[in-house]
């Protein structure tokens, strides 16, 4: 979600859609929304982290909660895959805003 180059979608009409974040599934809008309003260029890991979270909070049908959710940031110039635990998404998770502006 972080990277700093522009990354590239195809839709199934052949249109071509670059973003540097960018949400994909069944809930594409809503996360696509938030994220056109709240992703900043540059930003950190963890504040990438923070907003990944709560793009699921706000279009999760359920309370979202560390057992339903997969965390991982992937540094990819130091080629390194680190999926976080539990106790990490949970203290972001009880860290989020209630809703968004």
């Amino acid at each position: 979600m972080c990277s700093k180059e522009t990354n590239f979608q195809s839709d199934p009409s052949g249109t071509i859609i670059g973003y540097q974040a960018k949400g994909i599934g069944g809930a594409e809008e809503g996360i696509q929304s938030i994220l056109d309003k709240q992703y900043v260029e540059g930003m950190s890991v963890e504040d990438g982290e923070k907003l990944a979270l709560l793009c699921l909070k706000q279009v999760m049908e359920d309370t979202i909660r560390p057992s339903l959710v997969d965390l991982v940031v992937v540094d990819v110039g130091g080629k390194k895959f680190t999926r976080r635990d539990r106790d990490h998404k949970n203290q972001i998770i009880t860290n989020l805003p209630s809703n968004i502006d």
